[in-house]
């Protein structure tokens, strides 16, 4: 009954003849999880306990992978230091850590199309196997984007590392974040502007599941500074987001149209 109720809602929402009459401005995609899904039952202590050492086989992967790329840099100084002296060792601090960063970007990349290949929509459970896959993947990219990525905003070589992880993103597109996630599911326009420290994500954690759902950016748009995009969300063509717009999942925003506010509603003339 409840799953009939929902359903109808969503329809209603949905778009079709009635917004001509309700002159609704915006539609419900729906819900990555039905709002009658069971949550998942409570676990036991052997079930808790794989689940702590899934985390830390997770915990101790990524610290290898961190370690992994510092290793380059750390033989640089070292080799300056010992065959030549401690002033050569100094200069060449800022190119190890260039290299570091370098090794950085090559590393998500390497684990995120070895580990998860490609980002599908659907759910998966917390601390599952896919999800400690992602959560390592996940854990790398953003020490990236603190790292190397941030100095990157509005290059055309952070467009080609978005896209080399899986994004869509036209060729003029001008994108001046690095928070990006789950790529292969974000597509972003011709045309568009994406601006600072934007957050563009593909998941959400949702009573015990890891949802993960398309974000898509018409042509022609606008993102205002520090706007956060949720998944299961379509903004059309030529819609303009202002700063620090919140757009929640499962909502699709109609072309040409201005919205502002956390959650976004339409912008006041």
């Amino acid at each position: 009954i409840i799953g009939k109720i929902c359903a109808a809602v969503r329809l209603e929402k949905g778009g079709g003849e009635d917004d001509k009459k309700t002159k609704a401005k915006h539609r419900l995609l729906g819900y990555p999880i039905p709002a009658w899904s069971p949550s998942p039952r409570v676990q036991g202590v052997v079930q808790r306990g794989a689940k702590s050492a899934a985390q830390l086989v997770a915990v101790t992967f990524l610290t290898m992978c961190i370690a992994a790329s510092m290793i380059p840099g750390f033989w640089i100084v070292n080799f300056t230091s010992t065959h030549l002296n401690t002033f050569s060792a100094i200069v060449c601090g800022p190119l190890a850590f260039f290299i570091w960063a370098l090794s950085l970007m090559l590393m998500s990349l390497t684990a995120k199309w070895s580990l998860v290949k490609r980002y599908t929509p659907g759910t998966h459970p917390v601390w599952g196997f896919f999800f400690m896959r992602w959560w390592i993947v996940h854990r790398l990219v953003r020490l990236t984007e603190k790292i190397t990525l941030g100095y990157l905003t509005g290059t055309s070589f952070l467009r080609s590392y978005l896209v080399a992880m899986g994004a869509t993103i036209a060729d003029d597109v001008s994108i001046n974040t690095c928070s990006v996630t789950d790529f292969d599911l974000v597509f972003v326009g011709k045309g568009s502007t994406v601006g600072d420290s934007v957050l563009l994500t593909g998941h959400s954690i949702e009573r015990g599941f890891l949802v993960l759902a398309e974000v898509n950016i018409g042509e022609n748009c606008f993102v205002g500074s520090q706007s956060v995009v949720m998944p299961v969300t379509s903004i059309d063509n030529g819609v303009s987001l202002e700063a620090m717009t919140m757009v929640p999942v499962g909502v699709a925003l109609p072309p040409n149209t201005s919205w502002e506010g956390s959650p976004a509603r339409p912008k006041e003339k």
